[in-house]
């Protein structure tokens, strides 16, 4: 039954729950019309994830590929929601670049599957923790 004081206006969003079976065949199809401008970037997909990696002589190009995944996001009622910017550990001085998309937090870390790296590209961490969590069950 209808309710008459619910406006008419609502918004309706649809998605399939993470972990159904459904859910990264959807995705994919999803995201199959999702590509890279510059042609030495890649968009990697996983599961329910998507990843931008921009190697740094691709570096100006970082603001057209954002805007163009914010597009094709929002036409797929998705939502970006991270940033992390990796850099080189051995460079005494590497230069952050602001975010360019205010609605997206940036983090210090990215987890791929099971494993976590931190924006210096180390997995040193995660590999603490696992050596950490595996001792304790012994």
């Amino acid at each position: 039954m209808y309710n008459d004081e619910v406006s008419s206006t609502r918004s309706i969003s649809a998605s399939i729950i993470q972990g159904s079976s459904l859910g990264p065949a959807s995705y994919a199809v999803t995201a199959a019309d999702l590509k890279p401008l510059h042609a030495n970037n890649r968009v990697g997909k996983f599961a329910y994830d998507t990843y931008l990696v921009i190697p740094a002589e691709c570096a100006d190009s970082r603001a057209a590929e954002l805007d163009n995944i914010a597009v094709w996001a929002a036409k797929n009622n998705l939502q970006l929601n991270r940033e992390v910017v990796f850099h080189d550990s051995r460079r005494r001085h590497s230069v952050q670049s602001p975010p360019l998309l205010p609605d997206v937090a940036r983090d210090t870390t990215l987890r791929v599957l099971v494993v976590s790296f931190s924006s210096n590209l180390s997995a040193s961490d995660y590999i603490r923790r696992v050596v950490s969590d595996s001792a304790q069950s012994l």
